[in-house]
């Protein structure tokens, strides 16, 4: 279930995910979901939601005309400064600046 429940984070990386969301999903108490998801996939669930999120912007800067403030939107982001620093944390330069190097 757990396997299932971390297919679908990556397959709509850009839906609202919670962890309370996913301990009520597979029926565990928040902090046992917790220590069984790191357990299983040796990250946390945010930390996956992050990378899903991140993969997909990627994929959709370099395939879209899309402005990088609707990326993030599109990407389950409120806040577009919110979304650059975590990619910037998670790619190490920040959006537009990948935009730029991967279409040379």
């Amino acid at each position: 279930m757990m396997l299932t429940l971390r297919n679908a984070v990556r397959a709509n990386p850009f839906w609202e995910w919670s962890v309370d969301w996913g301990a009520h999903q597979l029926r565990m108490s928040v902090s046992s979901f917790h220590v069984h998801y790191r357990q299983q996939f040796g990250v946390t669930f945010t930390q996956d939601v992050i990378a899903s999120r991140t993969e997909y912007a990627k994929m959709l800067l370099c395939t879209t005309d899309m402005s990088v403030h609707d990326i993030a939107m599109q990407c389950g982001y409120r806040n577009y400064e919110h979304f650059a620093r975590q990619f910037k944390a998670h790619c190490g330069i920040s959006p537009g600046k990948y935009r730029e190097q991967t279409q040379r």
